[in-house]
């Protein structure tokens, strides 16, 4: 028996993680009551028992319709080399800064053997309070680097500090040293992956009261698939059409933003995407998307009406797996 029809949006339910690092800036925002939120994902697929719900779907799990529904979900977008869907979205609240870290890439992830792929990822700065930072890239060799980190002095001089402002767009490939300063809000694209090698963690200790682990020796490894530790995050942003703006382009996926003032068409080009108004709520198809509440559109929706709802404007990010090549008319 074939299952159900699946609408041209799917809605995934969101799960909210507390962090040592998190607060209540995003948490408010959402409506979301918890004092320490650090993140929420809004479409994941980490295995059969571990993935979206989606909740006008009667709650199926989104690795479950990856597999019964695969061409018409993803089109002629690929799974992961798990067999889940290929990107992973999340919303950041930096109220207290995260750690450095590194992302290895897909070669790397497989001969560490953890069970997952590589991380490419990109943020968008949705909030940056007054001074805030992010972290890209640092200064010297990775040997010296990884060496302060073992002997606990990692100088702020060492790492490549630019400031942060709303709007802003930075990418972190695989071997990027990394990390999100205090006062920022970010959304988050990656791919479909949940590997983190935690270089230094400013002498701050968990809710056990211990240290947190670090990965030194694989973080190594990984800073070493970057040819220059240190480089100026840019967005590479360059407009494809009226309003819209490619503002992230890698061998993973694609992130658009379209400053939608009128009813548009969206084509995905026979793949999925995930559309996200940031600023404003907006209709897709049939189905109303809020401010921050993201969708999954299914490639067999083809080309699907995109319009602002309750006011004039919205600001939409539709991240597509790198294969399709959407455009807005």
């Amino acid at each position: 028996m074939s299952p159900p029809r699946l609408p041209s949006v799917l809605l995934p339910e969101r799960i909210a993680l507390d962090k040592i690092w998190g607060g209540v800036v995003l948490a408010n925002r959402l409506g979301i009551d918890r004092s320490r939120l650090g993140e929420t994902w809004d479409c994941f697929d980490r295995g059969p028992d571990a993935s979206a719900r989606i909740r006008n779907y009667g709650g199926a799990r989104l690795h479950a319709i990856v597999e019964k529904s695969r061409e018409a979900l993803l089109g002629v977008a690929l799974p992961d080399e798990f067999g889940r869907f290929p990107l992973m979205l999340k919303l950041l609240d930096a109220t207290q800064r995260l750690s450095l870290q590194v992302h290895p890439d897909d070669e790397l992830a497989r001969s560490l053997d953890v069970g997952d792929t590589g991380k490419t990822e990109a943020w968008v700065v949705l909030e940056a309070r007054s001074g805030a930072e992010l972290v890209r890239g640092f200064h010297g060799s990775a040997e010296c680097l990884v060496d302060a980190a073992r002997q606990g002095r990692v100088e702020e001089s060492m790492l490549e500090h630019v400031f942060a402002h709303r709007g802003d767009v930075i990418e972190i490939p695989p071997g990027t040293v990394h990390a999100v300063g205090a006062g920022n809000v970010l959304y988050e694209i990656q791919q479909n992956s949940d590997i983190t090698l935690r270089l230094y963690d400013w002498g701050r200790v968990g809710d056990d009261g211990r240290p947190r682990e670090v990965h030194l020796d694989a973080g190594l490894r990984a800073i070493s698939l970057r040819s220059n530790g240190s480089e100026t995050p840019t967005s590479n942003e360059r407009q494809v059409a009226e309003g819209v703006e490619l503002v992230v382009r890698n061998p993973c996926f694609e992130l658009r933003r379209i400053a939608l003032d009128r009813a548009r068409r969206l084509d995905l080009g026979g793949s999925c995407a995930l559309v996200t108004p940031i600023d404003g709520a907006i209709r897709v198809g049939d189905i109303d998307l809020g401010a921050l509440t993201t969708g999954i559109v299914c490639a067999a929706a083809g080309r699907i009406s995109i319009r602002p709802v309750a006011r004039d404007t919205a600001t939409v990010l539709v991240a597509t797996p790198r294969i399709a090549v959407p455009s807005v008319e």
